[in-house]
């Protein structure tokens, strides 16, 4: 949420009101009159953005003496909106903001070159267009792709998660993709149904974000690791291959290396042996 300040007075405005949504990077422009006060910018605030969008977690501005008020910090205080505001000589912070605001004034220049104090008549215009060159540059970047039925993929996985305070140093080298499985059918524009092994406990479709083209020629398929109820994967000890005592608070510590299924032995991690028993109650470790 930003401030376009500057501006002659055109029917009676002096001011625009830039709010983004972080989500959909959809920017609203609204006129204001000046000098403007937190009262005039929650009314605003309220007929435009918040009946079309409802009421945000988190506002981002700069240090403004509005957003600064009392009143600005206790109506959104009982509304439960969190405010961070932007450090000085830090505009980053409210990027999409600031982003929006040169798009916004450049058109603006270029409309009413002539008659600088209509730019009110031309903000919707001037609104519309630079939204749509946001859109164009992001657009850019973006890669829209088709797979064939039949190809063979790779499946993306939810990261691991533990219900445990237990560090996992593997997240990062853990495996991210599967596979390559074969496409059965296309569901829709961007689903497709997977040829899973027989023993795999997740649903057989996923979206093509999730998958990646198989290129060199079909080896054996990778084994499916265990998942819990939220569809995220969960491993399991196959082994303990070491064991040490390190002195934590001036108390010893029996630690062990544990070597998890689905993963290298080099990959192993060594977790405190009181933890492991806890969640682990039901593993035997062999003689």
């Amino acid at each position: 949420m930003d401030f376009v300040e500057g501006l002659p007075k055109s029917q009676g405005k002096e001011v625009i009101l830039v709010v983004v949504d972080r989500l959909s990077k959809y920017g609203h422009c609204i006129a204001l009159p000046h000098p403007y006060s937190a009262l005039i910018v929650a009314q605003a605030f309220l007929d435009q953005v918040f009946k079309l969008h409802g009421c945000p977690e988190i506002i981002v501005s700069d240090r403004n003496k509005v957003f600064l008020s009392k009143f600005w910090e206790e109506l959104m205080k009982k509304l439960g909106v969190r405010l961070t505001m932007s450090t000085a000589y830090h505009p980053q912070t409210d990027g999409q903001s600031e982003v929006l605001n040169r798009c916004l004034e450049t058109y603006l220049r270029c409309m009413t070159a002539d008659k600088p104090k209509e730019w009110s008549k031309w903000l919707p215009l001037a609104e519309y267009w630079a939204q749509d060159k946001m859109r164009s540059q992001a657009n850019k970047h973006r890669k829209y792709k088709e797979l064939e039925v039949g190809s063979w993929v790779y499946l993306k996985l939810k990261p691991y998660r533990q219900l445990s305070v237990a560090r996992r140093p593997f997240y990062k080298l853990f495996y991210r993709y599967f596979g390559p499985y074969q496409i059965l059918k296309r569901i829709g524009q961007v689903a497709y149904q997977l040829a899973l092994p027989p023993s795999s406990k997740i649903h057989q479709t996923f979206h093509i974000s999730q998958l990646k083209q198989h290129i060199c020629p079909i080896l054996a398929s990778t084994d499916l690791p265990d998942f819990d109820e939220e569809g995220n994967i969960t491993l399991q000890p196959q082994a303990i291959l070491d064991r040490k005592v390190i002195n934590r608070n001036n108390k010893p510590v029996i630690q062990v290396l544990v070597h998890w299924y689905h993963t290298f032995p080099e990959d192993a991690t060594w977790m405190d042996f009181q933890k492991f028993s806890q969640q682990f109650p039901t593993f035997i470790e062999d003689p």
